[in-house]
C-alpha cells in the first residue's frame, strides 16, 4: 500500500509514471550484483562480452517497440458543396505498437504465484507437494501458462485502454473545429475506427 501510495505521489509531481519508476529502481538495484554474479560464472571475458551487447541490443529492442507509434491517417474535409470538398486535412490516429507496456507481465506474475502460494498451506499432502513442482518457476508447465497468461492480459488491457469509440468521438470533435471555417452542411470524412 505504501508503494502504491509512493508511485502515485511520483506521478502527481511530475516526474514519471510513479510505479514503473519504483519497479525499474527494484530492478536497477540488483543489476550490479547480477553482473558480478554472471561474470564469476562466465570465465570467458569473449563470451561475457557477447552477453553484454546482446542485454544492450535487447533493451534498444524493447525500448523501439515500446516507444513506437502507428500513425493511421484519416482525412477531414474543411469546406464542401456539392460534389466538391476544399481544403481537406488529414488528421492522425498514433497507434502505439505495444499499448499494453509493462502491465500484462506484471499481472500474469501476480497470478501465478496464487497456486504455488495455496500448495505451500498443505505441507504434508504428497498430491500437493507433487503439484508444487508444475508451478516452480523453471518448469515448462510455469513457462507455458505464464506466456498464455502474457498474451491474454495483453490483448485484455490493450480492450481496456484503447477504446474505439472514444477516438472516434475525439475526432468528431476535432473535425467540428475544421467545419466552423466552411459551410454549415460539411460533413467530416471519418473512417471507421472500430
Amino acid at each position: 500500500m505504501f508503494m502504491m501510495w509512493l508511485g502515485e505521489q511520483i506521478t502527481e509531481r511530475g516526474i514519471g509514471n510513479g510505479i514503473s519508476l519504483i519497479i525499474f529502481i527494484g530492478i536497477i538495484a540488483r543489476f550490479p550484483h547480477s553482473i558480478v554474479d554472471q561474470f564469476r560464472v562466465t570465465s570467458n571475458l569473449i563470451i561475457g562480452l557477447l552477453m553484454v551487447a546482446a542485454m544492450v541490443a535487447i533493451i534498444a529492442g524493447v525500448v523501439l517497440v515500446t516507444q513506437g507509434t502507428r500513425r493511421i491517417p484519416v482525412p477531414v474535409c474543411q469546406a464542401g458543396g456539392g460534389q466538391k470538398v476544399y481544403g481537406g486535412v488529414t488528421q492522425y490516429i498514433p497507434l502505439r505498437v505495444n499499448t499494453a507496456g509493462v502491465m500484462p507481465i506484471i499481472f500474469a506474475q501476480s497470478i501465478m504465484f496464487i497456486p504455488s502460494t495455496i500448495l505451500t498451506f498443505f505441507p504434508e499432502s504428497e498430491l500437493m507437494q507433487s503439484l508444487s513442482g508444475y508451478f516452480q518457476y523453471t518448469s515448462l508447465t510455469y513457462s507455458f501458462f505464464y506466456a498464455l497468461m502474457i498474451v491474454f492480459f495483453t490483448y485484455f488491457y490493450t480492450a481496456i485502454a484503447f477504446n474505439p469509440k472514444d477516438v472516434s468521438e475525439n475526432m468528431q470533435k476535432q473535425a467540428g473545429s475544421f467545419r466552423a471555417s466552411g459551410p454549415a452542411n460539411t460533413q467530416p470524412i471519418l473512417s471507421t475506427i472500430s
